[in-house]
């Protein structure tokens, strides 16, 4: 026997065992007695030098993992390969002999406050104590993920307190919590990551977490639960509501104050009476949570028509009350919410200035409700086009759009990979790429996807078969497939509620030769795309097809409609939910745009304004340019893009470029793109002197 001292005391025993001991042989093992031996209160780690180990668990001779099953004074038998067993006698020589080497040391989660609890607040810090102050570059997305188990990650803050790491969750804006850091009636899974990973959560002085922890909790559902949905810092009364200005302009909003978040499921419009001033003639209020946080509320009224369209303030002073009998406001722990001029209703008297002061003045509010006002021109300097639907712009962006680990990929020639995962992802005019994979083949692009060569697939020898026979043209070609069935391949079903990144599961699983092609920006075809199989085209963008595609009838998907006339067939729209990804993997930043048509606007020269513009930028960031347009004797000038509509002022009409920019995330962070909501422009006339 090998025995190594120690100089903290403590010895390592190293035995061969032959294989005629019973324990097996195998080709270039080695199987060992391993005998540890320390004195009681050494905190030397065994595991930390035998974690290269395939270990035995005593009795038996299945192969496992080393962490923990080397125990002080205890017999255990190690099968090893000869290159580790010299490792092995390595890390004893500089563990036991070494003078001036210090002893491992690691860190431990002692406690998680909300381990295995239910009903857990939609607002609530969730605690985690540590054995040792924390290294804060180490806590990361990465290294601390928040999970429920159908698949939402918790959205919030993560902040270091020495040895103390807390996670404030968002509070919601929206009624149903839909937003929540935290959604209600969830199971959370709490992976804490720990050694061995090179990721996982470090102590101060660079001390490893022992391992990783898993812990689970559950949200209150407040489906269900009747009380108390959110933790009150302050449970003995509510903030009262403060006007934060008393002077407006006509599209100002009215803004309120609370110094606490409040219980957005109690906010509602008709529960604010605003009238004239002299009339007393009510107005019509839309009413927005704007902010709501540990630093208190926001909420915003504006004056709506009868349609629910954005409208002025009217002119001269106004008058805004809550009835405290009525109201159903309520701060975080259920208590009213009321105006702090509720004892002085005179206080709630507001100044809007006179509107002879903007004689002339027209104004429009882009809520980005009606698609119509969107440009179908494309920006080719960016990704994709953003999407322009319910009543926002934001970003879609398919989960299935890939990590983009492939980089930038111009496909030609033979291609026998059955799943790219591109940045960008183009086949160049003039070039012909044939797909030769098996079953199916799944083409991706983080950004955008051109095809302006010839993009082929020749699945069961149907493609080459007509060109043998010289069926150049689509509708011969189509007409000699369509005499087929036999060719027909099943299986394009999707189930219904089904997402994309489940039925490319589902269609990996199946085998089956389809071709999927996902760009996370715009999918642009002006090339050829001839396949003999069934074929799915997605994007996050729009899909702008000038080009020809060859496909079996029926067996044409896409996702969305097809922006151009579809020439020689038209495609199926295909069924699917885009599941965005829970985390942000571009490998560099890419920015979708979109642009407005002109607003409705009579023609004229004109001074432009901005307004305002109500938008969250979340985990992106969001540029508004302003295109102006001066018309003159028939033709059109273009005049921009401008950082504010006040460089436009000769300009008869104005138009919207709306940037929206993700940064690179590298899975290290959250994907939350960004929200624009609205944006109010207004123009005085210039009348031209003669």
């Amino acid at each position: 026997m090998l025995l190594l001292g120690s100089n903290s005391g403590g010895s390592i025993g190293i035995r061969p065992i032959l294989p005629a001991e019973g324990l097996g042989s195998g080709d270039s093992a080695l199987t060992l007695v391993l005998r540890v031996v320390y004195p009681t209160g050494n905190n030397t780690q065994p595991s930390q030098f035998a974690s290269a180990l395939s270990l035995d668990s005593p009795g038996t001779h299945s192969s496992g993992q080393a962490e923990e099953l080397i125990q002080w004074g205890v017999v255990q038998r190690v099968r090893t390969p000869h290159h580790k067993l010299l490792g092995l006698l390595v890390g004893c020589l500089l563990f036991g002999c070494g003078e001036s080497q210090p002893s491992p040391r690691v860190i431990r989660l002692v406690s998680f406050r909300q381990s295995e609890q239910t009903g857990v607040f939609l607002n609530e810090t969730l605690v985690f104590h540590f054995s040792a102050e924390l290294d804060r570059s180490s806590v990361t997305r990465s290294s601390i993920s928040i999970e429920s188990m159908d698949g939402f990650r918790a959205r919030g803050g993560l902040e270091v307190q020495g040895a103390n790491l807390l996670f404030t969750p968002k509070a919601p804006l929206l009624a149903d919590f839909s937003d929540a850091g935290l959604l209600p009636g969830k199971r959370y899974r709490v992976s804490v990551t720990g050694f061995p990973s090179p990721d996982g959560v470090r102590g101060h002085s660079g001390e490893p977490l022992r391992q990783t922890y898993v812990r689970f909790f559950e949200t209150i559902d407040v489906r269900t639960e009747s009380g108390p949905r959110f933790e009150d810092r302050s449970p003995d009364r509510a903030y009262p509501l403060q006007l934060e200005t008393l002077e407006l302009r006509p599209f100002d909003p009215i803004r309120l104050r609370c110094g606490e978040p409040v219980d957005p499921s109690t906010l509602f419009p008709e529960d604010f009476l605003l009238q004239h001033a002299e009339s007393l003639e009510p107005i019509p209020l839309r009413v927005d949570l704007f902010g709501n946080d540990e630093n208190g509320a926001t909420i915003e009224l504006r004056p709506v028509d009868s349609e629910g369209q954005l409208r002025a303030l009217p002119a001269n002073s106004i008058w805004l009350w809550m009835d405290p009998s009525l109201s159903r406001l309520r701060d975080f722990g259920g208590h009213p919410v009321l105006p702090v001029w509720l004892a002085n209703p005179a206080a709630g008297r507001l100044e809007v200035t006179d509107l002879d002061e903007w004689e002339n003045k027209g104004s429009y509010v882009e809520s980005f409700l009606d698609t119509r006002r969107s440009s179908p021109e494309q920006v080719a300097e960016s990704a994709g086009t953003a999407r322009w639907s319910d009543g926002v712009v934001t970003i879609r962006f398919p989960a299935a759009a890939g990590s983009g680990g492939d980089g930038r990929v111009a496909l030609r020639g033979d291609e026998s990979r059955s799943d790219i995962h591109a940045i960008e992802l183009d086949v160049a005019e003039g070039e012909v790429a044939r797909l030769t994979g098996k079953g199916p083949v799944i083409l991706r692009s983080q950004g955008r996807m051109t095809i302006d060569g010839s993009l082929r697939r020749d699945v069961e020898g149907k493609q080459t078969q007509a060109e043998e026979l010289g069926l150049v043209e689509y509708s011969d070609w189509h007409r000699w497939t369509n005499e087929r069935e036999e060719w027909a391949i099943s299986g394009m079903e999707f189930e219904e509620g089904e997402s994309l990144s489940s039925w490319l599961d589902r269609a990996k699983k199946l085998d089956l030769p389809w071709t999927v092609i996902v760009a996370g920006g715009d999918l642009v075809i002006r090339g050829q795309v001839w396949l003999d199989g069934p074929l799915l085209l997605v994007s996050g963008g729009r899909i702008l097809a000038s080009g020809e595609i060859r496909a079996r009838p029926g067996q044409l998907w896409t996702f969305p409609e097809p922006l151009a006339s579809w020439s020689p067939i038209m495609p199926r729209l295909a069924s699917l939910a885009l599941d965005a990804p829970k985390l942000n993997p571009l490998r560099e930043p890419l920015t979708w745009t979109i642009k407005s048509t002109p607003p409705p606007s009579p023609f004229g020269l004109k001074s432009w304004r901005l307004v305002g513009v109500h938008s969250e930028e979340r985990g992106g960031s969001i540029r508004i340019g302003y295109l102006g347009e001066l018309h003159d004797a028939g033709s059109v000038k273009i005049i921009g893009p401008v950082d504010r509509p006040e460089l436009l002022e000769d300009c008869d009409t104005i138009r919207l470029r709306i940037d929206l920019t993700m940064a690179a995330g590298g899975l290290a962070t959250e994907w939350d793109p960004p929200i624009l909501d609205t944006v109010e422009l207004a123009w005085e006339e210039i009348v031209l002197k003669r």
